[in-house]
């Protein structure tokens, strides 16, 4: 029996150690997003990603030619690249749908559409994930996508509501304080045709039920529905043989209330959720409980990491400190917005300096799982 016991140790321990090692291959540990901003240079950024010992990036640029100089500095440098997508909020191509298909931009618990008016940002223009037109419409933006060379995933961003809670460092700028009650004017996912499907579904408008906001099937109802895309958007992604991974709010259950983002249940390889920590001016702490809160609950197909705030605020000894938690409740790996923040070389050689020896530790972990001693 002993011997039986010791046999099946061995093969959980070899299968833990075949599981890692091939989690080790497949994903960098560090990560980037980086955007097309204004003085962005593709060279510099990949210096900068190597001085930085960061090997993945996310990346947003709207025409293909930039994608293809991105692609082939990817290859050179070793890097592993997705395409950063704007899921349900069009940036490209968001006032050409405004002026062609407004009847695809949701609207608010007031009946009022984001084709007519915004708030907080007059960019903030979401298009409604019930509609059978949208879910077309991100599919061919993901086949587009990944049929362009060299692309190694895509990033679901913008897969959600409009916020309908907004954190502490944004709620003062907004004057909107949640006080424990919705502003209706920001609750979004109250199309027309949702609204009906939804009855259809459970025999009664939430809406004409009053306070909807609080409603547990309405909720769950929205939520199901931007789920339905982002699964999509990855069944599509994977036909293409592509990794799909996203970068939502700071944990599933915080995200489902404020943006209708349950993405414990979308099918991700692995996950980027934003724990911006110095931007909600929190402690490392913060950093450790939502990342436990999602290794905790997750799809079991997903890996999880950790993104950070590099340019939101905050010392570059509390960003090490971030990593440390993050790394201790289990995070496979960091993602910076952005490496913009490691701003000068002793920033990006001290940052390569904590990247290798972790790396350096996690290979060394692997490979006493893979030795470990077998006699009987």
């Amino acid at each position: 029996m002993k011997t039986f016991l010791k046999l099946i140790t061995i093969l959980i321990l070899c299968l833990s150690a075949l599981s890692c090692r091939k989690a080790a291959e497949e994903y960098p540990k560090f990560w980037t997003w980086m955007e097309d901003r204004e003085g962005l240079d593709l060279d510099t950024l990949f210096v900068h990603m190597k001085e930085a010992g960061i090997d993945g990036l996310m990346l947003y640029i709207p025409d293909q030619e930039s994608y293809a100089k991105a692609a082939a500095l990817a290859k050179e440098n070793d890097v592993t690249l997705y395409a950063w997508i704007w899921t349900l909020r069009p940036r490209a191509d968001r006032d050409q749908l405004l002026k062609e298909h407004p009847e695809w931009f949701d609207y608010n618990v007031k009946g009022e559409s984001l084709a007519d008016s915004r708030p907080y940002l007059d960019s903030y223009a979401f298009l409604s994930a019930a509609l059978p037109q949208v879910r077309e419409y991100v599919r061919e933006n993901i086949r587009r996508v990944c049929e362009m060379e060299g692309i190694d995933g895509i990033c679901l961003d913008y897969c959600r509501i409009v916020d309908r809670v907004l954190p502490i460092s944004l709620s003062y700028k907004y004057e909107k304080v949640h006080d424990g009650d919705f502003f209706p004017e920001y609750d979004y996912g109250y199309h027309p045709e949702a609204l009906k499907m939804f009855e259809a579904e459970h025999g009664y408008n939430p809406v004409a039920q009053g306070d909807p906001g609080r409603d547990s099937l309405w909720c769950a109802f929205r939520e199901r529905m931007i789920t339905e895309v982002a699964n999509i958007a990855a069944e599509v992604a994977r036909s293409y043989g592509k990794k799909v991974t996203a970068s939502p709010f700071v944990t599933s259950e915080h995200a489902a209330v404020m943006v209708g983002q349950r993405y414990s249940d979308w099918n991700l390889d692995l996950v980027f959720p934003m724990v911006y920590a110095d931007f909600y001016s929190m402690e490392p702490g913060f950093v450790f409980d939502a990342v436990s809160q999602n290794m905790a609950d997750h799809n079991p197909m997903t890996e999880i990491y950790c993104g950070l705030g590099a340019e939101l605020g905050g010392s570059f000894e509390s960003l090490i400190e971030n990593m440390d938690a993050a790394f201790s409740a289990g995070a496979k790996g960091i993602s910076l917005y952005t490496i913009a923040g490691l701003d000068t070389k002793e920033k990006r050689a001290a940052f390569k300096d904590y990247a290798d020896k972790m790396v350096a530790g996690y290979e060394k972990s692997v490979d006493e799982l893979a030795n470990v001693d077998t006699e009987i």
